[in-house]
């Protein structure tokens, strides 16, 4: 893979990518049930969906650049393509 020649930035990139599964699991759950289900807008999921993962990567991007600053050069352009995994 890209980014894994060290066993560093393998861990930092499987640390990221489960993050952003999982918290983007988790808010995808929520606009679903509470959001688009009661107000009839089923059809808006697709893109509600990559809406909400492409902003918990960026998220996930800005607090891996403020907390490990060498983690953020060494991923570099992989981490935004978390969001096409």
């Amino acid at each position: 893979m890209g980014v894994s020649g060290k066993l560093e930035t393998a861990m930092g990139m499987s640390l990221a990518t489960t993050f952003v599964l999982t918290l983007s699991s988790v808010c995808s759950y929520l606009a679903y049930t509470y959001l688009l289900a009661p107000l009839d807008l089923a059809f808006l999921k697709t893109i509600t969906f990559i809406l909400v993962i492409a902003v918990v990567v960026q998220f996930t991007e800005m607090v891996v650049r403020k907390t490990s600053p060498l983690l953020y050069r060494v991923l570099g352009i992989f981490l935004p393509l978390i969001t096409t995994n």
